[in-house]
């Protein structure tokens, strides 16, 4: 297995390093610093991640399904909560989907 995926390996089953980074993740999206992300801002961290992961990011249309589907109180937003819900989610799936491409 590949470095980058040992490393993601790792972030995905050490609940405290994923919660500070899905936390940082956050923070570093909610622009406006209102606590909560709205669903171009949602865009924006997708977009960010994949980037760094070298995958493809999700289409729009997915992100506002995400949105939908993670925004617990119906808002239209996330807050931290919701978000890190979410942001746990997508690296372990996009852990588990590296590993198999490894097999």
């Amino acid at each position: 297995m590949d470095k980058a995926i040992e490393d993601l390996g790792k972030l995905v089953n050490d609940e405290a390093a994923l919660e500070a980074c899905a936390k940082a993740a956050f923070e570093k999206v909610d622009k406006d610093k209102s606590g909560q992300i709205d669903c171009s801002e949602l865009e924006a961290v997708l977009k960010d991640t994949s980037k760094d992961l070298k995958i493809d990011p999700p289409k729009p249309e997915d992100i506002k399904k995400f949105l939908d589907m993670l925004d617990t109180d119906k808002s239209g937003k996330l807050e931290l909560n919701e978000f890190s819900k979410f942001f746990k989610l997508m690296l372990k799936a996009i852990y588990d989907a590296l590993k198999e491409q490894k097999k």
